[in-house]
């Protein structure tokens, strides 16, 4: 392995006999390894509550008491909505042992169940014993010719379009399947009820607002075997003006996904504005981390990153059924929480999250990252073969920033793009034996504007033009 740069390029020359090696020019930009302020208070003493706002010890007349002011002062549930849980709870015909739920979720589920039940029932009774023949087919090759249909179509087609910023035709490129299956409804009553069966394997979602619809559809549910979900920045700009918004958010999208207990692909695409958009996050990825059927995944963020990496970690190495992943952007956030990584609490959970393994059937990797400047943990991770697990086939795309230890005066870019890449060219050559396909494209920005957007706090692609 040789490299040498020119200008503003760096050439990479990787000598090896892969089948089908992908050589790319590697032009190399910045990334701020995160710090994660894991604030864990005492709350609640005996009757006694803290209150974030003035910072005192409120005492109360009984726990109980205590309990219940947590939901106005700690967590901003309004008045209205604290006087009508407060009704609730008087109520004579009220019981907590009658209480069967176990979260909000379980409203949901209710909801989409009696839409369920009232389907079938619907989809029964306007058919007579001598037509559930499915219009003279036998209902084991209508269930064949459903599975054709939508086993031949597209998954999205997120390899090339669905990129964050890029353009939408990774969601919308392969709907031909659906208009079949409409069409198959319309050609017998006995038809109706596989079809729409079929039609809800597949669920794209592409507004936040969509999301508790979906929850509440008879859709929702083990049927569902491809979910994609796009939340744009004009969702998160005009609805998160607060971490306790987007958590509800996240802890919402978490419940949709542990209802889809057969999920065999799943796209999240996001594009957040601020890293408080996605404060809790990890409620997903816990969420993620439970889906055994699940073969593909695709995580694709903005330029804000997402500071989850030990979270990622651990619920990519429980999904033992994937075979490919794609991450984009998913390592660090930006300028102004650069602490995160120099929290113990956080430390501690990179370090034991790092000594997993990938899942033995993960053999596609695509990773995508921008404002990189220290090549994070996870390029070893991913990289170095251990046990069963090996990569075959890499897509790799670093935008490489100014190292943190050479000033702006005296910069020399051909020495220290070949710095700034070295580590990562370092980790690919355990990979070389197993790989059968490589894609590299790598790229720096011009070090001084670079330095300048991150000392002015601006975007660093706007000044870059």
């Amino acid at each position: 392995m040789t490299w040498q740069t020119q200008g503003q390029r760096l050439y990479v020359y990787w000598p090896m006999a892969c089948p089908s090696l992908v050589f790319f020019l590697i032009p190399i930009a910045g990334f701020m390894l995160p710090r994660l302020h894991a604030m864990v208070e005492k709350t609640i003493d005996g009757n006694q509550l803290f209150e974030p706002q003035t910072k005192l010890w409120i005492p109360f007349k009984t726990r109980s008491d205590a309990l219940l002011a947590q939901l106005p002062l700690q967590y901003g549930l309004s008045t209205i909505h604290f006087n009508l849980f407060l009704e609730i709870l008087h109520d004579p015909s009220f019981s907590p042992r009658d209480l069967t739920f176990r979260d909000a979720a379980d409203v949901d589920m209710c909801i989409s169940e009696r839409r369920r039940n009232l389907a079938h029932q619907r989809s029964l009774s306007v058919l007579k014993d001598e037509a559930r023949e499915c219009a003279g087919m036998s209902p084991i090759v209508l269930d064949l010719v459903l599975d054709q249909i939508i086993e031949g179509s597209p998954h999205f087609s997120y390899e090339v379009g669905a990129m964050p910023g890029g353009a939408e035709t990774g969601f919308t490129s392969a709907h031909n399947w659906q208009a079949d299956l409409r069409r198959m409804c319309l050609v017998h009553r006995s038809w109706t009820a596989p079809a729409q069966r079929a039609l809800q394997r597949r669920a794209i979602l592409t507004e936040r607002r969509a999301l508790p619809e979906f929850a509440r559809s008879l859709a929702c549910g083990s049927g569902v075997r491809e979910f994609a979900y796009k939340l744009t920045k004009a969702d998160t700009c005009t609805s998160f003006h607060e971490c306790s918004v987007a958590r509800e958010h996240w802890a919402t999208l978490a419940t949709v996904l542990s209802r889809l207990t057969n999920l065999r692909y799943l796209c999240l695409r996001i594009e957040s504005a601020h890293l408080a958009d996605l404060s809790g996050f990890e409620f997903v990825l816990r969420a993620i981390g439970t889906m055994s059927s699940l073969e593909a995944l695709w995580l694709l963020s903005s330029r804000d990153h997402c500071p989850y990496l030990p979270n990622l970690c651990v619920a990519i190495s429980k999904l033992q059924n994937l075979r490919f992943l794609s991450i984009c952007n998913w390592t660090c956030p930006r300028k102004g929480i650069t602490d995160i990584y120099h929290n113990h609490t956080f430390a501690r959970e990179q370090e034991s999250a790092l000594t997993l393994s990938p899942p033995s059937q993960l053999k596609t990797l695509q990773l995508r990252d921008t404002y990189l400047i220290i090549p994070p943990a996870y390029f070893s991770w991913f990289f170095q073969p251990r046990d069963e697990y090996a990569l075959t086939a890499l897509d790799l795309q670093l935008t490489f920033a100014r190292p943190p230890n050479l000033g702006i005066v005296g910069y020399d870019v051909s020495t220290s793009s070949r710095i700034v890449s070295a580590p990562v060219l370092a980790a690919l050559e355990p990979l070389l034996p197993n790989l059968t396909t490589l894609a590299l494209r790598l790229f720096y920005l011009d070090t001084s504007s670079a330095a300048v957007a991150a000392a002015q706090d601006s975007d660093v692609q706007t000044i870059l033009g």
